[in-house]
């Protein structure tokens, strides 16, 4: 769900000598609705990520979307998801109840929350080929280039990994 803010200009008439000009004055024009806009400009950017990504070197690709203000990826397409004519399945998770879950579907990032400054945080990558889940930052990088940085403990013991978005 998205919260869509309408802000009304309100205008004076002039009881002066109506000229094209003069029609109609805008009644607040020395205030600032900056809080508003602020607002605004932050909603819209924790929501740039939104979309389909290609991974830069395996050519995989993930949509990430919104759901109850956080963020989540799932795979849509990936090099190695079929094999022999079926569906790839998620056999190296560590649940045994999860390993009947087809790659294609996956959910592999989850519950990112948008800190500020085009980064979001406080989620994780699951690796399916490893069966593993690491922390997790997202850092836009341009509105094209996304870095995925997987990590143990702490961001500096990690792996950037490059996507770019499709368009």
């Amino acid at each position: 769900m998205k919260l869509v803010l309408l802000v009304c200009s309100c205008f004076l008439f002039s009881t002066s000598k109506i000229t094209e000009k003069s029609i109609l004055k805008p009644a607040f024009k020395n205030h600032s609705f900056s809080k508003i806009s602020n607002f605004e400009l932050n909603n819209v950017e924790s929501d740039a990520i939104i979309g389909i990504w290609k991974h830069e070197t395996s050519e995989s690709k993930i949509q990430i979307y919104k759901s109850d203000n956080q963020y989540f990826g799932k795979v849509l397409s990936a090099k190695d998801a079929i094999v022999n004519g079926k569906l790839s399945l998620d056999i190296k998770n560590p649940e045994p109840a999860l390993r009947k879950r087809t790659v294609i579907g996956l959910v592999i990032l989850s519950n990112f929350s948008y800190s500020g400054k085009n980064v979001w945080e406080n989620g994780e990558i699951y690796d399916s080929r490893a069966g593993k889940t690491y922390s997790c930052r997202l850092t836009l990088q341009t509105n094209q280039t996304l870095i995925v940085r997987g990590y143990i403990k702490a961001p500096l013991f990690g792996k950037n990994e490059v996507f770019k978005r499709v368009e």
